[in-house]
């Protein structure tokens, strides 16, 4: 009962071919798109973790640039604008240690009160409030220009980042314009670890991300996106991740701290002209400085470094140093300066 021609038949399969074709096709290109995925993958894991180990073994400079960052900023961080009742209760205790009330008073019974005396009052308050104005001058500057100089820093190292990074990638395999750096993090100071920690845009970025780096640590984190080819939709796209976290060769790693170490050793020994030791540590009141920096610290204090040296306090005033307002403005002998 069979009436179609014998060519008719074959239509029907090629019509079947034709629906299953694209089929076909459309699984290979999809099988052909987990294939690039993985590829890429590969290639930006490999360009994100080489690139932080070549930072973690050549990036112990920057300590050296963070201890000065610590020497010069560590007032900002601290620093609160005095009310004008605070300012006038300061002068009136600068007024208050400035007299000698039992001497005053006995010159004025005898008539021996003079305006040398009124001068010489006037002048050593004034030096005293000149002093605190000097100190709290600098401490707003610190606080004031701190976040634009870490800003200016953290660009600097995305675009270091971004260079290192490029040399590691397969040119054809990934879009450089398309990776987007979110989270580069390089060996910070302490000033520069408690800003950031106290940064709201920072810690939403650490949650984002599920870590929290130490300051010795070296983190790059990136994302990528990828365009997904499904024909008849909108455009879609997956967006890769990457991290790379590795701890930094510092403190003494590369040989420059132990160098330092041994020859403060040697100078211990030293003698001065006046018979004693060189850096004055044989007394009883020791404080102790840093490599870098003028500004001498209480033991224990949380911006000493490896590199600390005990000195006594007047051998640092000698030398110029000044008190650290962090850790001796806790103790007790924040006395030393007002002597």
């Amino acid at each position: 009962m069979n009436c179609l021609p014998q060519n008719k038949r074959r239509g029907s399969v090629t019509i079947e071919a034709a629906i299953a074709f694209p089929v076909f096709l459309s699984f290979f290109l999809l099988l052909a798109f987990f294939v690039k995925i993985a590829c890429i993958n590969i290639t930006l894991d490999h360009a994100v973790n080489e690139t932080a180990k070549q930072l973690a073994a050549s990036c112990y400079p920057i300590t050296f640039l963070n201890d000065l960052e610590d020497d010069l900023l560590q007032e900002g961080i601290e620093f609160q604008m005095p009310s004008i009742e605070e300012e006038l209760k300061k002068i009136g205790e600068y007024v208050k240690s400035g007299i000698d009330e039992e001497d005053i008073f006995a010159k004025l019974i005898t008539g021996e009160f003079t305006a040398k005396d009124v001068k010489e009052l006037v002048n050593n308050v004034i030096e005293r409030i000149k002093e605190d104005y000097k100190d709290g001058l600098r401490s707003y500057l610190s606080s004031r220009y701190s976040g634009d100089y870490f800003s200016l820093k953290t660009k600097v190292k995305y675009a270091v980042v971004t260079h290192l990074m490029e040399k590691f990638l397969q040119e054809g395999m990934v879009d450089a314009g398309k990776i987007e750096l979110k989270m580069i993090e390089l060996p910070q100071g302490i000033v520069e670890y408690e800003l950031k920690s106290r940064n709201e845009a920072n810690r939403r970025i650490y949650e984002e991300w599920g870590l929290v780096p130490d300051p010795d640590n070296i983190v790059i984190a990136v994302e990528y996106s990828i365009k997904v080819p499904i024909p008849f939709f909108p455009e879609k796209g997956i967006v890769t991740r990457h991290v790379a976290v590795e701890r930094a060769w510092l403190h003494g790693s590369s040989g420059v701290y132990e160098a330092w170490s041994s020859g403060e050793d040697d100078e211990k020994g030293k003698d001065s002209e006046d018979g004693s030791k060189d850096n004055g540590d044989s007394g009883d009141d020791i404080v102790y400085v840093t490599n870098y920096g003028k500004k001498y610290h209480a033991d224990g204090c949380e911006y000493l470094k490896k590199s600390r040296k005990p000195i006594s306090r007047e051998y640092a005033v000698q030398k110029g140093y000044s008190p650290c307002k962090v850790c001796i403005l806790k103790t007790a002998e924040y006395v030393w300066k007002k002597k």
